[in-house]
């Protein structure tokens, strides 16, 4: 990167990252920006049916354009900011887009409705496509380290935040941006930078349209850039710039360090629909019941230990009453409550809300703070779980990490939730455009647009999990 340190630091951010010269992603980002295509697919897909996906259709359908961008699993074409929205919320409906831990940002709700949107506009190749993506979740992944602390998690969500930049960045490769348009592009997108923690004490789901608010951003960000629009190019170092605004600018040049590996290599995949810093406790509970089998009904008490930051995000903490489904989905106490009830951890357990012995363990789950799990964090994220049945017996299960969710299991999840909208040859080619995506000359093949999709079975977003997710 040649005079990064006289540049302002979007420039260099654009020179390093969307360059035609700039650095090639390894092998294993390629492979691992694969898999995170198809996990995305597989969200957009359960997430289809569901009443806030279809509250966006609904609201962009009379406006649809013959040759505009689709809406995956549809025959709605839309103008490329819009799409994106939709596609977006289809996705973040599912509550299971993946996760990168260290930014407490889900990179895939707008990195992927933003690429798909813009290769609608720009015919491009598959390893371009995926480039592009690498480039999106990296620069949200080196914004978010130094940005979101926690000060920045009790009133702001970083993936709506951090992700016009990132999803600015992935835009501007894909559309052919030169450098000054890219980085206009950057600036206008990050004047759109927002994403409040609300919903998280209300129970609300403003968390559904923030990322897609973001993606539509960046559309028109790139767009107007790529028609001559500027905006500051000191944006995110400046004296009224974005880590002015939202915290970090001490450690804007770390914004410039490459790490040994691509940020999309950090990113890991949610088993479950809860959220990142609920996967933890429902691990080490999960591990628990798979030992010792249904105690539910003889549990006097839970002590539940994690790392700190899980407690003090907005709606983690939260023993009830839980009524509704987000909050479910937020809750530490709802989430280990439900799996001592249920002796399992699946999908039902955040849909089935209403069980009345989760809703008798959910108040009886006490949290605490543990040195050690905090001081691991963001790198691994533990919890240790003690219940004290009535007989006055003890049982512990501890995590020091939050087990993978393999590449595997997103397949099979992929195909399982795919099988509710396309016959088994479309399921499969959909299947092989993702993760051969680099060997595409186009990507077309991945907009999954097809005028009769198999909606007879809603997709299986109530569905139990493959018996081998081990978490």
């Amino acid at each position: 990167m040649t005079h990064a340190a006289h540049l302002p630091v979007a420039a260099a951010l654009v020179r390093e990252l969307v360059a035609a010269e700039s650095r090639e992603p390894s092998a294993s980002a390629y492979g691992k920006a694969a898999v995170c295509l198809l996990d995305f697919m597989s969200c957009a897909f359960a997430g289809r049916q569901l009443p806030y996906a279809r509250q966006a259709m609904d609201a962009a359908s009379p406006w649809t354009v013959p040759h505009g961008a689709p809406v995956i699993a549809t025959t709605l074409r839309l103008a490329p900011a819009e799409a994106a929205f939709v596609n977006s919320v289809m996705a973040a409906s599912a509550s299971r887009t993946d996760m990168h831990p260290a930014s407490t940002s889900h990179p895939a709700a707008v990195v992927f409705p933003v690429a798909l949107a813009c290769a609608a506009i720009a015919p491009t190749s598959g390893r371009d496509f995926l480039r592009a993506a690498i480039v999106g979740y990296e620069a949200m992944g080196r914004l978010g380290r130094i940005v979101v602390d926690e000060r920045f998690k009790r009133t702001f969500r970083s993936t709506s935040v951090i992700g016009t930049i990132g999803g600015a960045l992935t835009a501007a490769r894909l559309l052919g941006l030169d450098e000054p348009q890219s980085v206009h592009a950057l600036a206008i997108a990050a004047n759109a930078a927002a994403g409040l923690q609300e919903w998280a004490v209300s129970g609300e789901l403003d968390l559904f349209y923030q990322p897609a608010n973001a993606a539509r951003a960046v559309l028109g960000a790139a767009l107007l850039a790529r028609a001559g629009a500027t905006a500051s190019p000191t944006i995110i170092e400046g004296a009224s710039g974005f880590l002015n605004a939202y915290g970090g600018l001490d450690r804007a040049a770390e914004l410039l360090q490459r790490r040994d590996e691509w940020e999309i290599e950090q990113v890991e995949y949610k088993p479950v629909a809860a959220c990142v810093f609920v996967q933890a406790a429902a691990a080490a509970a999960h591990r628990l019941v798979r030992e010792q089998g249904a105690v539910g009904r003889e549990v006097e008490r839970v002590r539940l230990r994690t790392f700190a930051p899980a407690l003090a995000y907005p709606g983690c903490d939260n023993p009830g009453p839980i009524d509704e489904l987000q909050p479910a989905r937020m809750s530490i106490q709802y989430t280990v409550a439900s799996i001592l009830a249920r002796a399992d951890l699946s999908d039902q357990n955040f849909v089935e809300i209403d069980d009345p012995l989760t809703r008798r363990l959910t108040p009886r789950i006490e949290l605490a703070a543990d040195p050690a799990f905090t001081s691991a964090f963001p790198a691994r994220q533990g919890a240790e779980v003690e219940v004290e049945l009535a007989e006055g017996r003890i049982l512990r299960s501890r995590v020091d990490a939050v087990p993978p969710y393999t590449d595997d299991l997103v397949l099979t999840r992929f195909r399982r939730v795919a099988a509710a909208l396309y016959p088994p040859e479309r399921t499969a080619a959909i299947e092989q455009a993702c993760l051969g995506c680099a060997q595409l000359a186009d990507v077309e093949p991945l907009q999954c647009a097809d005028p009769q999709p198999r909606a007879a079975r809603a997709p299986d977003s109530r569905s139990t999990p493959p018996k081998e997710i081990e978490r």
